[in-house]
């Protein structure tokens, strides 16, 4: 994914888009969930939101809907 000159992310799938991963502040969603949002402006801004521990990964994820945000927390 490009913006401008500059590399934001990738998109994942053959086929069809099966994951975005946005590593950079510029890339963001309609409810202005980017890098860098905390969990409680996560909070604030989407209605319904479940936090999700995945113990094979170790990793932390919020879900909303079918949208999945990856923490920058690993769950031991």
């Amino acid at each position: 994914m490009l913006f401008q000159e500059d590399t934001l992310g990738y998109v994942y799938g053959s086929d069809r888009v099966k994951s975005i991963h946005i590593w950079d502040k510029r890339g963001a969603t309609t409810e202005s969930i980017s890098v860098g949002t905390t969990v409680i402006g996560a909070k604030r801004r989407l209605k319904e939101i479940i936090v999700q521990e995945s113990e094979l990964e170790s990793r932390v994820y919020l879900v909303n809907g079918k949208h999945l945000y990856q923490l920058n927390y690993y769950s031991v």
